[in-house]
């Protein structure tokens, strides 16, 4: 039986990033965007070089809800896991939390700042994913957290955008003054209410596949 062709990823190549742009004058993207595949795509996306790497998790592990996985160091996953005490997150300690054979595939939020950087190691992580170099994974989503106040210069709105589009659901968090003076958003807070209203649903596999 021949086997339909799957679509090919929306960012496999880095787009050129200007080092300086105007504030985006287009209207604040909604916290949370129904963006790009649900599935590893092997056969259109090439491994990226470097990007995180993966262990295998263990049976005590396995009863975790889902894992939060930071693209780069401060990324933010402490204060989210810290938030989400409710959902049995974890921190995946920036490695790929990967199910052994024949155990349901773990779902993992990626997270990562909005800055230039952290878009980056977004998009290779997301490619990791997307080429099926980390088996027994699902990716639910990807949490943007703002890396300062106001909306993003438009350069990086785009590279946003652009990687939202490599994964099934993408969230924008907005900045939190609190945080820079140790406080921790409860889950009704504004900048996350509807990521708290929508994670039990993504963390449920729904049928979703992996590699």
């Amino acid at each position: 039986m021949a086997v339909a062709e799957q679509p090919e990823n929306p960012w496999a190549t880095r787009p050129h990033i200007p080092g300086q742009g105007t504030v985006s004058t287009q209207p604040a993207a909604p916290a949370a965007v129904a963006s790009g595949p649900a599935s590893p795509q092997p056969r259109a996306v090439p491994q990226p070089r470097g990007g995180l790497h993966g262990r295998w998790i263990t049976a005590g592990e396995s009863g975790a809800a889902g894992w939060l996985l930071g693209c780069h160091g401060g990324a933010g996953v402490s204060t989210l896991a810290a938030t989400y005490r409710q959902f049995a997150l974890r921190d995946a300690s920036r490695v790929w939390p990967m199910a052994t054979p024949g155990a349901a595939p773990a779902a993992v939020v990626l997270v990562a700042r909005t800055h230039h950087h952290g878009l980056s190691a977004a998009q290779t992580a997301a490619q990791q994913w997307a080429a099926g170099a980390v088996p027994g994974v699902r990716v639910a989503g990807l949490v943007l957290v703002a890396d300062a106040p106001g909306k993003l210069p438009k350069p990086l709105n785009e590279f946003a955008l652009l990687v939202a589009g490599g994964v099934p659901q993408c969230w924008r968090l907005g900045w939190i003054d609190d945080l820079r003076f140790g406080g921790v958003p409860q889950p009704d807070h504004p900048a996350v209410r509807e990521l708290t209203a929508q994670l039990p649903a993504v963390l449920t596999p729904n049928g979703v596949t992996t590699t």
